[in-house]
C-alpha cells in the first residue's frame, strides 16, 4: 500500500488527487509543487486531458502513437505508465533509435547547445490530445558539465511489467502539470507554466533534488509504517 492510499484510509483527503508540478526553470525560487487532494491551478493553464488507466499498480495509461513528422512510432497504440521516479522518457530500444537519427544524435545523445531551438518538435498522442515535446523541452545540461546538452530520450531495460514500452518521466512531466485521480482511475495533463522558459537555463539540477527530498520522505514514511507494525506485533 502506498503513502497516498493509507492517506485515504484513513480520510485525511479529499478528493482523491494528488499532482505535480516541476519547474525546470533553476533560477526559480520554487523547483516544484506536490498537492495532496486536487490540483493548484496556478501552476497549469487551460483543461485538462484525461487519459483513463489500463492498469491498477502502476499508473499505467495508453499512448495513441508518437508522431516525428511524417514517420510514426506505436502506430497501433503502446502502454506507457506515467513515472515521477524516472528522470529521463524511457522507450524501446529501436524506437530511440529512430528518435535519436530524427533529431540527428548518435548513441553518446549529445545535442549542439546551440542548435536546441532548430530541433523538431516530437509529438505524444493520447486521449485524442497531442502533447508536444520541442527541443527545449526534451534537450537538458548535463549534471556534470553544462557546456554539454543531452536528450532525455533513452532505452529501458524491461524492469516494468512486459507490456509497457514507454515510461514518461519528469521531462514531460515537467511540460506538463501531471494530476493523478485515484477516484476516477485516471491521469490528467495540462500545460505547465513557465514549464521550460530557455535553454539556458535548463538542467537536471531540480529534477535531482526534487528526486531526493521524495526518496527521503518515502523512506522516513516507511519507517513510521515499519515501527508501527513492529509495535501493534509486540
Amino acid at each position: 500500500m502506498s503513502v497516498f492510499d493509507n492517506i485515504i484510509e484513513q480520510d485525511l483527503v479529499s478528493p482523491h488527487i494528488f499532482s505535480f508540478y516541476l519547474n525546470r526553470d533553476t533560477s526559480a525560487d520554487l523547483g516544484g509543487e506536490l498537492t495532496l487532494g486536487g490540483s493548484d491551478p496556478a501552476y497549469y493553464e487551460g483543461d485538462f486531458t484525461y487519459i483513463p488507466v489500463t492498469r491498477k499498480g502502476y499508473w499505467q495509461i495508453t499512448i495513441d502513437r508518437i508522431e516525428m513528422k511524417f514517420d510514426y512510432l506505436c502506430e497501433e497504440s503502446c502502454q506507457a505508465i506515467v513515472d515521477t521516479g524516472s528522470s529521463l522518457i524511457l522507450g524501446p530500444k529501436l524506437d530511440i533509435a529512430k528518435i535519436n537519427t530524427f533529431i540527428g544524435v548518435d548513441d553518446s545523445r549529445i545535442v549542439d547547445c546551440n542548435k536546441i531551438f532548430q530541433l523538431p518538435t516530437i509529438r505524444f498522442i493520447m486521449g485524442g490530445k497531442a502533447f508536444d515535446l520541442t527541443g527545449k523541452d526534451y534537450i537538458i545540461r548535463h549534471p556534470n558539465n553544462e557546456s554539454i546538452c543531452i536528450i532525455v530520450f533513452s532505452k529501458h531495460y524491461l524492469k516494468y511489467h512486459n507490456e509497457i514500452k514507454w515510461v514518461l518521466g519528469m521531462p514531460f512531466i515537467g511540460r506538463y502539470y501531471t494530476e493523478f485521480d485515484m477516484e476516477r482511475d485516471r491521469v490528467g495533463f495540462a500545460l505547465a507554466k513557465s514549464s521550460s522558459k530557455c535553454i539556458e537555463s535548463l538542467s537536471l539540477s531540480h529534477f535531482i533534488v526534487y528526486f531526493i527530498i521524495i526518496f527521503v520522505i518515502s523512506f522516513l514514511v516507511s519507517l513510521v509504517f515499519n515501527k508501527n507494525e513492529i509495535n501493534f506485533r509486540n
